[in-house]
């Protein structure tokens, strides 16, 4: 019986010191039947010419060059020429653990599954910390996984640690020049699904470095991530009013989110108007968000502390203890 075709994309833009490292942990796998797209958007460093090198050893690996367009464009490009039955997304600084593309299949295989979910390693110099794990596999329905997506329950919005069929992509793409690009697509390719299996156990490595898009300084795409969670909310509203109470803690946690990462450091002038505008939702909201269970005891302190402008001091004294 012939495998069923995997295709693994990965958009790549100046990842030179981590690229290697991603590449292998796909030859690592012992699934027999992948294409690896390489998708190198523009890269000024030695990416293109590694990515080169290993599509000379391997014939399944595939590259293609293009001008920077971003990450969104990159993937959508990896979508139109995959050839797979399935797809699966590794961004260009992570890695995939051993055999985890194998175990995604055979969870198709024996569930019946539109969709595999995977749980992740986060991982740093400092530290690594297992998310979305579970002691065993499970099954769900695509509304109980937009359910828990919304609760960062077993998932989250993020395109990786997730198998897909390739059907399920027709008239989706993400949208081109955005970040948080995830977060307006991966619902709906969730609700499309009758049944989503979870692995249970870690399948992806996601490194958390200084440089990445989600670790730099604040700018204007950042506020993306309380629209797309708006949007997502009046969807819930909408579409799946059982839902309201998970897309409001959706929503606020976008909000609180921002709101602290803008209370690390000085507001900037052209963010002024931005930040007033979260510090009146979380005052509204205060005691909503510090009596649920779903705001970590940091986040519950800062949103206590800011008021009192001690909550930048505590972070730096934080920091320099991990030093």
């Amino acid at each position: 019986m012939m495998e069923t075709l995997v295709s693994i994309i990965v958009p790549i833009y100046n990842v030179e010191a981590y690229l290697e490292e991603c590449i292998d942990s796909v030859l690592r796998q012992s699934y027999p039947t992948m294409e690896l797209i390489l998708v190198n958007d523009g890269s000024t460093d030695r990416s293109g010419k590694i990515c080169e090198a290993y599509a000379s050893q391997y014939p399944w690996i595939r590259v293609i060059h293009k001008k920077n367009g971003g990450l969104s464009e990159a993937r959508n490009v990896g979508i139109d020429v995959c050839t797979g039955q399935y797809i699966t997304f590794l961004d260009s600084d992570d890695c995939l653990e051993a055999d985890v593309v194998g175990e995604m299949i055979e969870a198709v295989r024996k569930t019946g599954a539109n969709m595999v979910c995977t749980g992740a390693v986060s991982f740093s110099d400092r530290e690594q910390k297992e998310l979305y794990c579970y002691p065993s596999p499970f099954c769900m329905t695509g509304v109980e996984a937009f359910r828990r997506m919304l609760l960062r329950d077993g998932l989250d919005s993020n395109a990786w640690a997730k198998l897909y069929p390739h059907s399920i992509w027709d008239g989706i793409r993400y949208p081109v020049g955005e970040q948080f690009e995830d977060m307006p697509v991966t619902y709906r390719l969730l609700i499309q699904c009758d049944k989503i299996a979870h692995t249970g156990r870690p399948g992806y490595r996601y490194r958390r470095r200084l440089g990445s898009i989600t670790n730099s300084a604040f700018n204007k795409g950042r506020i993306n991530l309380t629209r797309f969670a708006e949007e997502t909310y009046r969807f819930v509203q909408e579409q799946y009013p059982e839902l309201e109470a998970q897309g409001r803690v959706y929503y606020l946690r976008a909000v609180t989110e921002n709101y602290m990462y803008l209370s690390r450091k000085k507001v900037e002038e052209e963010w002024k108007h931005y930040y007033r505008s979260l510090q009146k939702e979380v005052i509204n909201c205060k005691r909503e968000i510090l009596t649920s269970p779903y705001w970590d005891c940091e986040t519950k302190w800062g949103i206590r502390l800011i008021p009192w402008k001690l909550y930048r001091p505590l972070r730096w004294i934080k920091g320099c203890l991990h030093r």
